[in-house]
């Protein structure tokens, strides 16, 4: 319907314009009626663009499988991820987490990752998500598993941006329980799924205007030459001289040896 003709518009600018942009590879995903699929990863032919279904609306949303597998898309060298880049997952929805307890795949990609990779579901002994419902309600277990996949992710570097497709207010199917502990969608998004300042509301009809203002939050226009944590950085800057920088980027040039 014209909802889904609003959400391919929108997303499919926004890659065009990803695509333009100089060292940034793109890939794509679509969850919904309880799946994960549609998988370009980032060495697919240029111009990759995202064709929904009408049952892509419809059952349940596995976000946080969603959200596991695309990390690790955009970390997996044979897809095309390069060492070294900032890596970044952005999230359209126009709802909250709803999903069986089971294991997804797509492309050679499971989610949860399990015991061996802690922080993918709620029980890592299992290899399925713990919380699920399924029942069209999205409840407060649920949003909080979804909530600890996000943090690991954010964790290990890989920066979340969110794009809530709806009214600034929306519940949706949120149970009482989970207004009482997250409030609405968006402010669950933002506050708990997306990286500082990388949560954004909008209407189906401004989605494809939004291309621009995503650019600016999550690409990053310099070289990234360092990841890690805060005590690893100091111990960098000050070790020596600190860390030189290199002015000229078009030159191969290694700060940190």
């Amino acid at each position: 319907g014209d909802d889904q003709a609003a959400i391919e518009v929108g997303v499919n600018q926004f890659i065009t314009e990803l695509e333009e942009l100089q060292n940034v590879q793109v890939g794509t995903l679509t969850f919904g009626d309880n799946d994960v699929n549609n998988l370009n990863t980032l060495d697919d032919p240029a111009n990759v663009s995202v064709s929904l279904e009408p049952g892509d609306f419809d059952g349940n949303t596995p976000l946080p499988a969603a959200i596991d597998i695309a990390d690790q898309v955009v970390r997996d060298s044979g897809s095309g991820a390069r060492a070294g880049a900032q890596k970044t997952v952005v999230v359209f929805t126009d709802g909250g987490p709803n999903y069986e307890n089971e294991n997804y795949s797509v492309g050679g990609f499971e989610a949860p990752r399990g015991a061996d990779d802690p922080g993918f579901s709620d029980d890592d002994a299992t290899d399925s998500h713990d919380s699920g419902t399924a029942d069209g309600d999205v409840d407060v277990d649920e949003m909080g598993e979804t909530a600890l996949v996000a943090e690991t992710v954010r964790d290990g570097t890989t920066q979340i941006a969110t794009i809530f497709i709806g009214a600034d207010d929306e519940t949706g199917a949120m149970t009482e329980g989970a207004e009482g502990e997250y409030g609405d969608l968006p402010s669950y998004l933002a506050d708990e799924i997306a990286s500082p300042a990388s949560s954004f509301t909008v209407d189906f009809g401004d989605l494809a205007d939004l291309a621009a203002q995503l650019e600016d939050a999550i690409t990053v226009g310099e070289e990234v030459f360092f990841l890690g944590t805060l005590a690893e950085a100091m111990g960098s800057l000050e070790s020596g001289s600190g860390i030189p920088l290199d002015g000229d980027l078009s030159t191969a040039f290694n700060e940190l040896e």
